[in-house]
């Protein structure tokens, strides 16, 4: 029994030998994988707005806080409209009639932002501005009734301090609209009409509905545009003291509640006879005696250029220098024909002249309502006309000054301009794309190749433009680059300036008149060599291959198939070169023992 009994507790021990090593074992294996569960994060906490950046800004990026709730419905008074009349509720067309506009900045406006700022912030005045289209309303139709509605969109630089204020702008300020920068946007002459009881802070919140009414002096002025088809209103706050700004909605862009401006017309029967339209309000101002006015208008545009800018800090000091007119202002002016000069000092007198005249009266844009008209007296009998351009082999050392043209000549459409030092000074010249007919041009020079450079930076499309920077234009403006760069702009439309990096610093960027390349000089080589590339950086393309020599300022042909240069290369003179679009077939076309440079080809 001894014997058995030792052989039972033997065999338990080992029975619990066996299960804990079992356990022990279990144990130790790595436990199963679980199938990975979709999560979902929820923030219940509320984001605060990043306060706008200083001097230049570009357009905030704002956290919005995730609203509790849909925006207040609108509640606007019942106005029926007479037999025979209508009703039109009217939004923005498209994001690039909507947004703001500030002071300081290298941009003139913010439009197409999901923002329209209007305020004081960080030492900048904001305002905002928005433009409708009137081409469903008939010409002359009697508006009975009008008000405009904004809807709140973000509170987070709000202060408790300010009044905000929507007004009708003057209709001179409809045309070339997206364009229109602080300076037009935020002058006092530039309202026609302000809009019934300003707004305080305590009317202003995200996803309230703010609504204007039109006063009865002011339903006037809105059928007059219904000639013209469009109708401009800016809204100004608070432009000094403590920080205090507000954005509406656009309508455009992510972070819109989708609630843009809303202009509501109440209007009568169309007439089946348009009445006249209006006559446009001019502020004639009388011409001073016994000056000459062409110099007097160069002597202002000059006290206005150097009148020292306001730093930001403390109060200005008002200045009696003049500043730009709004385009109803108008002087008349008579140009009479300039005699031949007797002598070199009247030359270049009359030279100056010339120039200030460029100044005032050249524009490449459609003529203003305020445009100086000029009437000439007549021609001496027998008089020998000025020829528009001198062939280099008859080239004299003073050629004659002719009256500044006031728009770019025929003659010059498919040349390429370029400018040399033939004459012993820089001297504007123009020839045929083979390099025939090399001539001076005896036009007011700066005046017709800044015009034939303007728009050779813009898509042809006109939807984009390429610009040079040392800033990131589209983040913080304290952040400078090491090399100036390239980047590509939206003109009417919702976004922000790409970048485009070549590696080394670019410049002298220009854009293809037929399709979406852009050509441009960098140093990525360690030398001044042209490139090509897509607006989204793709297929970059070096074009020209040099040792230690420059090769600079393209400019593309009418047809997007060739492109001018000026090069050092060979001779160590700056010299007009042509190639082909890729590259190929790089000729001399100036070869001349003088120095050619910056060629444009007019377009």
């Amino acid at each position: 029994m001894s014997g058995q009994s030792n052989l039972i507790t033997w065999l338990a021990i080992g029975v619990i030998a066996i299960g804990i090593a079992v356990i022990v074992a279990i144990s130790a294996q790595p436990a199963p994988e679980l199938e990975a569960l979709p999560t979902k994060v929820v923030s219940l906490a509320t984001t605060t707005p990043e306060p706008p950046t200083s001097t230049p800004t570009p357009i905030p990026t704002v956290a919005l806080p995730t609203p509790t709730s849909t925006p207040i419905p609108l509640q606007l008074p019942d106005v029926p409209p007479p037999p025979g009349g209508q009703v039109l509720l009217l939004t923005p067309v498209a994001a690039g009639m909507v947004g703001w506009s500030q002071s300081d900045d290298i941009r003139p406006n913010y439009f197409g932002d999901f923002n329209i700022y209007a305020g004081f912030y960080d030492g900048q005045v904001r305002v905002g501005a928005f433009q409708f289209d009137l081409s469903d309303l008939a010409p002359g139709t009697p508006i009975l009734h009008a008000d405009l509605t904004l809807m709140g969109l973000s509170a987070g630089f709000l202060g408790d301090q300010g009044t905000w204020t929507v007004q009708l702008l003057e209709p001179w300020l409809d045309v070339q609209w997206p364009q229109r920068d602080f300076h037009w946007l935020s002058r006092p002459d530039s309202a026609a009409a302000s809009l019934v009881f300003p707004l305080s802070p305590g009317d202003l919140a995200r996803g309230r509905p703010n609504t204007v009414f039109f006063p009865p002096e002011a339903l006037p002025l809105l059928e007059a545009r219904t000639y013209s088809g469009q109708v401009s209103f800016r809204v100004t706050g608070p432009d000094s003291g403590v920080n205090s700004l507000f954005a509406w909605d656009s309508g455009f862009g992510g972070e819109s509640l989708n609630r843009p401006p809303l202009l509501r017309i109440v209007a009568g029967l169309a007439p089946e006879v348009p009445p006249p339209s209006p006559t446009p309000k001019l502020v004639i101002l009388p011409p001073q005696e016994g000056e000459n006015l062409i110099a007097l208008a160069a002597v202002r545009l000059t006290e206005t250029a150097q009148v020292t800018p306001y730093s930001g800090e403390g109060t200005p000091t008002p200045s009696a220098t003049p500043t730009p007119l709004p385009p109803n202002w108008v002087t008349p002016l008579i140009i009479t024909n300039t005699p031949v000069p007797e002598n070199e000092a009247t030359a270049v007198w009359q030279l100056s002249i010339a120039t200030a005249q460029a100044i005032v009266m050249g524009t490449p844009t459609p003529l203003p309502i305020n445009l100086w008209t000029a009437t000439p007296t007549p021609p001496v009998p027998d008089a020998t006309p000025t020829p528009p351009f001198i062939l280099s082999s008859d080239l004299t050392p003073t050629p004659t000054p002719t009256v500044t043209p006031t728009g770019l000549p025929d003659y010059l459409r498919g040349k390429i301009l370029f400018w040399s030092d033939r004459t012993g000074a820089s001297t504007l010249m123009f020839m045929n794309p083979d390099g025939s007919e090399q001539a001076v041009l005896t036009a007011p020079d700066s005046w017709v190749y800044e015009q034939a450079k303007q728009g050779q930076n813009m898509a042809a499309d006109g939807r984009f433009q390429v610009l040079v920077s040392d800033h990131e234009l589209d983040m913080n403006p304290d952040h400078i680059l090491e090399n100036v760069m390239l980047f590509v702009a939206p003109l009417h439309e919702q976004g922000r300036p790409t970048r485009i990096d070549a590696g080394g610093a670019s410049y002298d960027a220009v854009w293809s008149p037929v399709d979406y390349r852009i050509a441009f000089v960098s140093t990525a080589s360690g030398n001044d060599e042209i490139y090509t590339v897509r607006p989204d950086g793709s297929e970059l393309t070096r074009l020209t291959y040099n040792d230690w020599e420059w090769d600079k300022h393209p400019s593309w042909s009418p047809d997007g198939s060739r492109i001018v240069f000026w090069s050092n290369r060979g001779s160590a003179r700056n010299q007009v070169w042509l190639m082909n679009a890729d590259g190929s077939g790089q000729t001399n076309l100036s070869n001349n023992a003088f120095n050619d440079w910056d060629p444009v080809w007019v377009r």
